[in-house]
């Protein structure tokens, strides 16, 4: 949240940020998370930081809520949707709840919930709307409704009345997610990072190919990949629909696993649409009591008790970058800064007088600027020439990295202090300091 808050800052007061004002050298910054950021930032301002956090987890807890109304809307039985929605808890190991991309796999479940009830689909327009304000995963909602036009036209094999309303409606939430300020940019800026050469994808491991190695990965996509081989999918022409949304979101998944906590909604009318018919759930379900939504009321029980105790917490939690913002304010250190990815923000956020060579945002940093984080942090055999050239004169890492364990046997670099296994470096005849 280091440089989301300060984002959200600049947008209350009225411009959405183009650069990273405390970067040595960034590219151009779409802040596609514009509202999430804008509400983050007030939250933070009015001390109500806490509240948002139980938003968050509100969130998260309907996100398997929504998966389950919409199953049910195609028809399926509760039973099965209700045993689909309980897999759809492993996606929240995929990632943050506090992010705004909770917010779109909420979004992304109402919409296959609206699809699958022809009355109501105009609706998906303001939900796409609301989506393209909030995260460039929009991307998914023309895949989706285009996926169900698709489907509709293979089932109908004509240009009849319904498959005319269905490619209008896909065309309408194209449209929609173009009702934001960035317009066609937030296209371009989605495809950067999911296809085109780009530099954040390529270092950042929520951008890599699907492994099994996380429990992101384990939770959220292995519990269907085994439904569906023990029953397979059901091949009948009137839920081919549901059957191209699967394999497009289990594609996209294939290729960046951060797009699992999606297919655990994307593909979760097939899954249940073949324990229905292939476990035989559905016979099931016609002969005992039905089950109840109710049955999912523990977890937003557990989500929000979670966040209770946050209420009271500062912005900030506890960590190392509080040690590293504590000697750069005690020694009245300043300058071109490098500090670990992760949380070089913090030290801005703080109004710190630093000027950082890359931090979380990621995107906006183009390709030289990554080579010479990884040069640095993994000491490459020009770690020094980037130093020179990007003027650095303050590196404040953790005293047990390769870099700084390197520069503390440089003699051009004077340690300034070690705290809390964090260390300040800094240039030696270099103005430094304020």
């Amino acid at each position: 949240m280091f440089w989301q808050i300060p984002d959200g800052q600049q947008i209350l007061l009225g411009h959405l940020p183009t650069t990273i004002p405390y970067a040595i050298q960034s590219g151009p910054l779409l802040s596609q998370e514009w509202m999430f950021e804008a509400v983050l930032a007030w939250a933070a301002q009015h001390s109500v930081y806490g509240s948002f956090v139980i938003l968050c987890a509100l969130a998260a807890a309907a996100t398997p809520i929504f998966v389950y109304w919409a199953i049910r809307a195609f028809g399926i039985s509760d039973v099965a949707a209700g045993i689909v929605a309980f897999l759809v808890v492993g996606s929240r190991f995929v990632g943050s709840a506090i992010r705004p991309e909770t917010f779109a796999v909420d979004a992304f479940a109402i919409e296959l919930f609206l699809l699958a009830q022809i009355k109501n689909r105009a609706w998906m327009i303001p939900v796409v709307v609301f989506w393209a304000n909030l995260h460039a995963s929009v991307v998914l909602a023309p895949i989706a409704a285009f996926a169900f036009f698709a489907g509709e036209f293979l089932n109908q094999k004509t240009f009849n009345r319904p498959v005319i309303q269905s490619l209008t409606l896909a065309i309408g939430v194209v449209l929609a997610t173009l009702i934001t300020p960035h317009g066609f940019h937030l296209w371009s800026y989605a495809f950067s990072l999911a296809v085109a050469p780009n530099p954040t994808r390529e270092h950042l491991d929520t951008w890599r190919a699907l492994t099994f190695d996380g429990p992101g990965s384990l939770a959220a996509v292995l519990p269907g990949l085994l439904l569906i081989g023990c029953f397979g999918i059901v091949r009948l022409r009137q839920y081919t629909s549901e059957i191209i949304l699967a394999i497009i979101c289990l594609i996209l998944t294939i290729t960046h696993e951060r797009y699992a906590m999606f297919l655990v909604a994307g593909w979760a009318p097939a899954l249940a649409r073949s324990l229905d018919m292939r476990a035989g759930l559905e016979k099931l379900a016609a002969q005992r009591p039905r089950t109840t939504i109710l049955a999912i009321l523990p977890l937003i029980v557990f989500a929000v008790a979670s966040g209770i105790p946050k209420l009271s917490t500062p912005v900030e939690p506890v960590g190392p970058w509080q040690a590293a913002a504590g000697i750069i304010t005690d020694h009245h250190l300043a300058g071109n800064t490098y500090a670990p990815y992760m949380w070089a923000a913090y030290l801005p956020y703080r109004h710190l007088p630093v000027r950082l060579l890359i931090d979380a945002h990621g995107d906006p940093y183009g390709t030289a600027v990554w080579d010479d984080h990884l040069s640095l942090r993994n000491v490459r055999s020009n770690w020094r020439d980037v130093l020179v050239r990007r003027q650095i004169t303050l590196v404040v890492m953790p005293v047990d990295s390769a870099l700084a364990q390197a520069m503390l046997l440089d003699t051009s670099w004077r340690q300034v202090e070690t705290r809390d296994g964090i260390v300040a470096l800094s240039k030696q005849n270099s103005v430094s300091q304020r």
